[in-house]
């Protein structure tokens, strides 16, 4: 009987061992996941970061892009965009103008 009970008691601490080495490696998974997720939460946080700065950007861009635009849409709905064509067509008779004169110049100096 004392040689089963010695026999119960080295089986008891073999598994008592067993499980404080089980136990162990546990808490080392869990402090292995909890550095995880740390890590994990700091890289969401940078996304989010990163996210919400290109969105500003893209939204001062769409602002940028919307009042180029209106500038555009401005000046062709604009009097200055008259105005300029009005001008090119006074130098281009203007131009003629002169050619013709240049034209008739020629003719007449040669009539002579």
């Amino acid at each position: 009987m004392a040689e089963q009970i010695k026999q119960l008691r080295k089986e008891l601490q073999d598994y008592k061992k067993i499980n404080r080495e089980e136990i162990k490696e546990l808490e080392k998974e869990i402090e292995r996941a909890g550095r995880t997720t740390d890590t994990l939460n700091i890289t969401m946080a940078y996304v989010k970061d990163t996210v919400s700065e290109v969105k500003e950007m893209m939204n001062s861009f769409i602002g940028v892009v919307n009042e180029q635009n209106k500038k555009i849409d401005d000046f062709i709905n604009s009097d200055k965009r008259r105005e300029s064509r009005k001008q090119l067509t006074v130098s281009v008779l203007q131009v003629l103008s002169g050619i013709v004169i240049a034209v008739l110049g020629i003719y007449a100096g040669f009539k002579l």
